[in-house]
């Protein structure tokens, strides 16, 4: 991936450039997510500094089996994930009727704590 892309990004408009841009982070690294990707050192630092220090915020779309609440509804699900404590939370987008399932339900997604396969689960 990093060699290709010197020929997609385009100079940093401002900051120290790197040689080459480069992968900073891999979101879901585990299932090809999208990755971040700095042109200048001073943004790899930013970045790194930013996902250490936990101030992304990340948000995922998923549709689900079944209802889980009324349209506009928050809820907070706090369940293990392989021993250890994870949170996400979530807001009801819509529903929709499904012949196979009864309904499904589109919603917000917000991972509080990041456990492997934790919004999957």
């Amino acid at each position: 991936l990093e060699a290709y892309l010197l020929a997609l990004m385009p100079p940093p408009s401002r900051g120290t450039r790197s040689r080459a841009p480069k992968v900073c982070h891999r979101l879901d690294f585990r299932v090809c997510g999208p990755v971040v990707v700095a042109s200048s050192d001073d943004m790899m630092r930013a970045v790194k500094s930013a996902f250490e220090r936990r101030r992304v915020c990340k948000e995922y779309r998923a549709i689900v089996c079944g209802c889980l609440g009324a349209v506009g509804e928050k809820l907070v699900v706090q369940a293990p994930v392989d021993g250890d404590a994870a949170e996400t939370r979530l807001e009801v987008l819509r529903t929709a009727p499904c012949p196979h399932y009864g309904v499904i339900t589109e919603v917000r997604l917000w991972p509080v704590t990041g456990r492997h396969q934790q919004l999957r689960r």
